[in-house]
């Protein structure tokens, strides 16, 4: 887990809210829930659809290395690759 999920707040009052967007310019906060706020604190950003519970230790640990790969040896070169516009090597 990352952290507290930004969209939940708590406020002067002490309540609990969820904020919300609607389109671009319209924010909304709603009383949260104790049901909805275990759930937004479970969320993980980076597997929303939490794919990661489906998969066993060994594809779990494919996952981990793929991801490590990712980490070392693409990100630091995907960006000047990019403006290139090349395939990056």
């Amino acid at each position: 887990m990352l952290g507290p999920h930004p969209s939940l707040r708590v406020g002067v009052d002490g309540l609990t809210t969820l904020t919300r967007f609607q389109g671009s310019r319209f924010k909304i906060d709603v009383p949260a829930t104790p049901d909805m706020e275990n759930y937004v604190e479970s969320l993980n950003p980076l597997d929303l659809y939490q794919v990661r519970g489906l998969l066993n230790d060994e594809e779990q640990l494919v996952q981990d290395t793929v991801g490590r790969f990712v980490d070392d040896k693409v990100i630091p070169i995907i960006g000047q690759a990019f403006e290139d516009g090349r395939f990056p090597a």
